[in-house]
């Protein structure tokens, strides 16, 4: 998923057939049965024909695709593709494009695609597509991918279109209309399919479909470059959603848009943009869409669009949120209270201050006198202040806050305060020793080691302060900090980590962890090994680099005690095993060498283990990420036995079994009930042993915003499930080794390591399922500052401004 992620972006679909003033580059009608207008190539696809207007076919594989090839057309950063089609297989549909047939995939590559989302519910829709195909000049061929499918849809889903066509959106001229004025009931907007569009005084109301998210859109050239940089702003009341989007085409040649956080409470309020910055708004700007709200049903009132130079409103301060910042807060100890502040306006937000405060009985504000008056905040700065709060015994409750002053808002603002009992644990020198549990199970986890940068916290910190670790926003290079997480884990069941490695062609990055893993206490307790995330650019393999790789971990990681093991050889897991295979193969085919799938990276593999041997060493157990990670069909896991594989593995399991109505956000439930078959299933192919995986979830807003999968609700009662069907697997099949998906992918939202939002909930999970519980119980989980020490924050500060 992250790989595709850095190749590809994400596009709406619902577009109205093509306004006038388009220009239509090339259309394919399939008006003449039998006649597929050159969309001759076909894949997983079965009943192909042209009949009555409309190209239909039945999927019959986990992969459907048509394709044109031969094609002759110019495209452009203002060219964009339609299709009309109807299906009954809701996902993601991908376009393909290229400008050469040459290559080992024919031209194809992934760098040369972009998803766009099909909605399955057998009615018409049309899509329209925004390729980064600026830089090709022409194409000579297209693919057409519709959504994979699962074993039990196979010839059960259908597909038509109607027509494909590329549409030119450049009108060739400048607009001067930079400032949409709809209360004035000035509109050149068109409603999105099936939304409803109503000028009125008070703006134009945009009135949602009750089974989809509406909007509008506008053709049109809206600035050129001299006005590319400065702000865009839309004044506009929604009452129903956390999220609206603002897209656009540009000549960068790529789609790009605004997230916009609604505040749906049916009342006036200003979102502000910077363009200036956003390397997609260049140039000429093609075209505008508004989606109000992702939420279907939504009703809109939109009183202006505006391209200024500057943010657009008067003061409005939001309180995001009220918390106790830390992720475990005791009675008897100060603990801050954070109000997250954001002045949503284009003018200051002055004299501030906290009118009312209401505390739960038995907890009070410890800070410094004049800790009601609050800091100016300029235009779309975010702030977070702290209050100090005491609480005199363990309590739950709902705390109470209202503002005064320039843009305060006016409802309260409310949150919910715990303070768990104090432990009266002594103060302690440093991390107390660990206590290893007996466990008849070998557990790992993938470790993600990329806390190097306050920065990176920082993108955590200002969207999801429920992940914050209870070690802190960490420096993973404090071998303090290590050695807690090697207590934790060890305490909780978990043996070995298996730690993101990076290389590319010679440069390591990323190493901090292991530095401080090798500098740690507790070192001789714990195992880890190397798992090479190897997603790197194309041509980023070789021979050579092969040889300088392991050359690296022979010297500096097999030969320490701690290096984990398989049949005592040394463990070295691949991410990306087809970037090796396809990088050695295009090299062999310049020299005239044809070699066959597989055949790349067993080379490579062969290199390494050589080596591994003349340095003393059995080899090494090398184990493939296998990809797609929800796929058990015997070709996706036979090629890497043939390779020269010892294992599979996968890194998270983010699968719904087939049962989610939106594959793009769907809940965890469906993840726990979807576990066991698909371990049953894999093992039953009986291809490679396979290390399998429990699933940690994922939710990459931090990282990606709301354009990626989301998996919702997640709790620990969920993931016991997960591990107890799982110890039920591993009772009948004999499997003994087993490794949970990522501990520490905050940005990912793929966490189990202690955090706020679920405490030592997820740990303790895994030991009280997969391990002996000792005589005396279970060892006692507890914070540092329990025992006097941390914090172990990176010192930063709050991000402020837009």
């Amino acid at each position: 998923m992250r790989l595709l992620a850095a190749f590809c972006c994400f596009f709406l679909l619902f577009a109205p057939p093509a306004p006038a003033q388009t220009k239509i580059i090339k259309q394919w009608d399939f008006a003449a049965n039998g006649q597929k207008e050159g969309w001759d190539g076909a894949n997983c696809l079965a009943e192909v024909g042209v009949q009555d207007g409309a190209y239909r076919a039945v999927c019959s594989g986990p992969d459907p695709f048509l394709a044109a090839y031969g094609l002759e057309i110019p495209v452009g950063p203002s060219r964009v593709l339609e299709v009309r089609y109807k299906t009954d297989k809701t996902g993601k549909g991908e376009l393909f494009f290229s400008n050469t047939n040459e290559g080992l995939y024919g031209g194809f590559t992934q760098e040369k695609a972009v998803h766009w989302p099909i909605v399955g519910d057998g009615r018409w829709h049309t899509a329209r597509v925004f390729p980064h195909w600026g830089g090709e000049g022409k194409v000579v061929q297209l693919r057409i991918d519709w959504p994979n499918l699962n074993e039990p849809d196979y010839g059960k889903v259908h597909l038509e279109i109607d027509w494909i066509r590329i549409v030119d959106l450049d009108t060739g001229t400048v607009a001067a209309r930079t400032d949409w004025d709809f209360s004035r009931q000035q509109n050149d907007w068109q409603p999105l399919e099936e939304s409803r569009a109503e000028p009125g005084a008070a703006g134009l109301k945009i009135i949602s479909p009750s089974d989809q998210p509406g909007g509008i859109e506008t053709d049109c050239v809206v600035l050129d470059s001299a006005q590319a940089e400065g702000w865009i702003a839309l004044e506009m009341s929604v009452d129903r959603g956390k999220k609206g989007t603002l897209e656009f085409l540009s000549d960068a040649g790529r789609l790009g848009s605004f997230s916009i956080p609604l505040l749906a409470d049916a009342r006036s309020h200003w979102y502000n943009f910077k363009t200036s910055g956003n390397p997609n708004w260049t140039g000429k700007v093609y075209w505008l869409r508004l989606t109000p709200s992702e939420e279907a049903g939504a009703t809109t009132v939109l009183k202006r669009v505006v391209i200024a130079d500057a943010p657009q409103g008067p003061p409005e301060v939001v309180v995001e949120r009220v918390f106790l910042s830390e992720a475990i807060n005791r009675s008897g100890i100060a603990r801050p209270l954070a109000i997250r502040l954001r002045n949503n306006g284009g003018q200051p937000a002055r004299g501030l201050k906290i009118r009312e405060l209401r505390l739960p009985k038995g907890v009070r504000v410890v800070s410094p006198e004049g800790w009601q008056s609050l800091p100016e905040l300029a235009p779309l700065e975010n702030r977070t202040v702290s209050i100090d709060l005491f609480a005199d015994a363990a309590i739950e409750g709902t705390c109470e806050l209202r503002l005064s002053g320039d843009g305060a808002p006016e409802p309260p603002m409310t949150g919910t305060l715990r303070f768990e009992p104090s432990l009266n644990l002594p103060k302690a020198d440093y991390v107390p020793p660990p206590k290893p549990l007996r466990s008849d199970y070998e557990i790992g986890a993938y470790y993600f080691p990329g806390w190097s940068k306050p920065a990176a916290w920082e993108r955590i910190s200002s969207t999801h302060p429920e992940r914050k670790p209870v070690l802190g926003w960490y420096d993973e290079g404090n071998p303090e900090v290590v050695d807690w997480q090697i207590k934790w884990s060890l305490e909780n069941g978990i043996q070995f980590y298996l730690v993101d490695w990076y290389w590319n062609r010679g440069e390591q990055y990323l190493e901090h962890w292991i530095k401080a893993f090798q500098k740690a206490k507790y070192k001789s307790m714990f195992r880890w090994a190397v798992m090479w995330a190897n997603h790197n650019g194309k041509g980023s393999h070789s021979e050579e680099d092969q040889r300088k790789v392991t050359r690296y971990w022979i010297e500096n990681y097999f030969n320490t005690p701690e290096y984990y093991t398989i049949d005592g050889q040394p463990v070295v897991v691949i991410w990306y095993p087809s970037g090796m295979d396809e990088d050695v193969r295009e090299a062999e085919a310049a020299k005239g060498v044809v070699l066959k799938k597989g055949d790349g990276v067993k080379r490579l593999l062969d290199i390494s283990r050589s080596m591994a041997r003349e340095a003393g060493y059995k080899g090494i157990y090398f184990i493939a990420m296998k990809w797609p990670e929800g796929s058990t069909l015997p070709e996706d896991i036979r090629w890497l036995q043939e390779a020269g594989f010892d294992m599979t593995s996968i890194y998270h399991y983010m699968e719904h079994g087939g049962k989610a109505e939106n594959p793009m956000r769907f809940p965890f439930q469906q993840v726990v009930d979807s576990s066991l078959p698909y371990w049953e299933k894999r093992y039953e192919t009986d291809i490679l042993p396979f290390l399998p995986n429990l699933s940690t979830g994922w939710d990459s807003r931090p990282w990606h915003g709301d354009e990626n999968i989301i998996i919702e609700n997640r709790t620990v009662e969920g993931f016991r499930k997960i591990c107890e069907d799982l110890k039920t697997f591993c009772e009948k099949t004999k499997i003994r080794r087993i490794v949970l998906a990522p501990t520490n992918e905050w940005g990912e939202g793929s966490y189990v390591e202690p955090n706020a939002e679920f405490g030592f909930g997820m740990f303790e999970t895994v030991r009280e399922v997969f391990c002996e519980k000792p005589e005396g119980g279970w060892p006692l989980n507890f914070a540092p500052s329990d025992v006097g020490l941390g914090l172990y924050d990176y010192p930063s500060a709050e991000p402020s401004g837009p």
